[in-house]
């Protein structure tokens, strides 16, 4: 789709240039979603849609479902790059450290004060919490964990009539906003190393014309000298 209305190097920059921000624009919960994704560091934003996307995951009867499955797998297959191989995300993800440590310090504080070992009851867990108060009542506010954030937004996208359709886009966003940004010898190293999904992402939007390796640049005028007599 973006392709389609990517018909000039202005336009293709734009969605480009959208990381989940663009699906939210198609739906009809924009201003009730948007301060998860545009409003934020992508590296917390990427965080913040990986624990929703597990909470809604465990939550869910239908684990079979197609859609649900392509959700969880590019979740974790983000969060892989984000802690395995940073140096593809480096260009886009921001101060991301604290915010997992200290989302990590408090899921393992929940999860030991209620004795909890399994996946399942630790998800239960977490969406029992009341979010309706604000998050420095209950975390402090020297806490940059997003696990109260993203506990909301599971119970946000579980109101909604097609949560799937919607992480499903967001994903993409998520997926391509990443692949554009990472830095072309990074991308080139890849294949020598086994290849990364991310790479030949870059490629394909690169072939569609939404990449940044061909982008045009304004020609430099030549002017020639005559010299008369």
């Amino acid at each position: 789709m973006k392709s389609e209305i990517a018909e000039n190097v202005e336009t293709a920059t734009k969605v480009c240039s959208q990381r989940g921000d663009w699906a939210l624009m198609q739906s009809s919960c924009n201003n009730q979603l948007k301060w998860s994704l545009g409003q934020v560091e992508y590296g917390k934003s990427l965080l913040l849609w990986h624990i929703a996307t597990d909470l809604y995951y465990y939550n869910n009867d239908r684990l079979d479902d197609d859609e649900l499955q392509f959700c969880k797998t590019i979740s974790d297959y983000m969060l892989y790059l984000l802690l395995m191989k940073p140096t593809m995300m480096v260009p886009v993800v921001g101060n991301w450290r604290q915010v997992f440590w200290d989302t990590t310090a408090e899921a393992k504080r929940l999860f030991h004060k209620r004795s909890i070992r399994d996946r399942w009851e630790a998800c239960k867990a977490i969406l029992s919490v009341d979010t309706e108060f604000e998050p420095v009542v209950l975390k402090g506010d020297a806490s940059e964990s997003v696990l109260f954030d993203a506990c909301r937004l599971a119970k946000q996208l579980m109101e909604k009539e097609e949560p799937l359709r919607l992480m499903s886009k967001v994903w993409v966003e998520l997926l391509g906003y990443a692949a554009v940004n990472c830095e072309a010898i990074v991308h080139v190293q890849q294949p020598s190393q086994g290849g990364e999904l991310l790479t030949f992402v870059w490629l394909l939007m690169n072939h569609l014309g939404l990449g940044k390796q061909f982008c045009e640049k304004p020609t430099r005028t030549r002017y020639k000298l005559v010299v008369k007599k």
